[in-house]
């Protein structure tokens, strides 16, 4: 007999960050009763519990100790009714970037026979900052090396990176939230992208097609290439027509 409790982490998190936890499982017979989970999460961190959070909803919450999630069921239940037991965990503000461990446990009986299992599935998960990263190349599809990426919120540049000798970029934000980012390079225009970071991950922004750098003189063959981009080129070679009239424009009108 086994309740095969399993709990889901998410992947990655940030420091100061509240998420949820979720621990399912299935009542492996009938009269299955005097049901208690525990579950802890790393040193430090706070949890937060709620009895009606869960289904079923559990008779008794807990907590034991400020990182410590503990329910109670009564039962009796009958044979495969599902449970999902969830709390709330806060991650400090000071957490140290890296790997951390749940561990947790799940008691019942069933008639008046004790079982006592371990909780699977997710036992890990990354304390995380979100990164930005990506391909940098020239609007006629060539590489960019050595390009200049910066993060902005506002006026206030957060980070910043070279992009490497095969045109990829990646840098690391400190905190959720909209970023611009600008890719420049010394005789090229320089591009802005605007990104949303909602949770720490990394994502994808890349600088080429029409987010491509356009030189500050191009001659007329450059322009003719652009064009037979836009007519023929595929991902992430294709232009737009407004891209190829910006290469026009810079064509007719270089700085002085």
């Amino acid at each position: 007999i086994s309740a095969s409790p399993v709990r889901d982490l998410p992947a990655r998190v940030m420091p100061g960050q509240q998420f949820q936890v979720t621990v399912n499982f299935t009542s492996p017979a009938a009269n299955f009763n005097a049901i208690g989970l525990d579950d802890v999460a790393p040193a430090g961190w706070t949890v937060s519990v709620n009895k009606t959070w869960n289904t079923p909803a559990a008779d008794v919450d807990h907590t034991p100790n400020p990182n410590e999630a503990a329910y109670i069921w009564f039962g009796p239940y009958a044979a495969s009714v599902g449970f999902s037991a969830v709390y709330n965990v806060q991650v400090p503000g000071n957490a140290t970037l890296g790997n951390y461990t749940f561990t947790g446990t799940l008691e019942y009986y069933v008639g008046t026979t004790r079982y006592l299992e371990a909780i699977a599935g997710d036992t890990q998960l990354e304390v995380a900052l979100p990164s930005i990263g990506g391909n940098t190349r020239a609007v006629n599809c060539d590489i960019l090396t050595g390009v200049n990426v910066t993060a902005y919120q506002g006026a206030v540049a957060k980070a910043s990176t070279l992009s490497d000798g095969s045109g990829n970029y990646a840098l690391t934000v400190p905190a959720l939230g909209s970023y611009n980012v600008t890719a420049s390079k010394a005789g090229f225009r320089s591009e802005t992208q605007n990104i949303s970071v909602t949770d720490a991950t990394a994502y994808t922004l890349n600088f080429q097609g029409d987010h491509g750098l356009i030189p500050n003189a191009p001659d007329m063959s450059y322009v003719l290439a652009c064009v037979n981009q836009w007519k023929f080129g595929t991902p992430p070679c294709q232009l737009s027509m407004s891209k190829v009239l910006a290469v026009i424009n810079a064509w007719k009108y270089p700085p002085v």
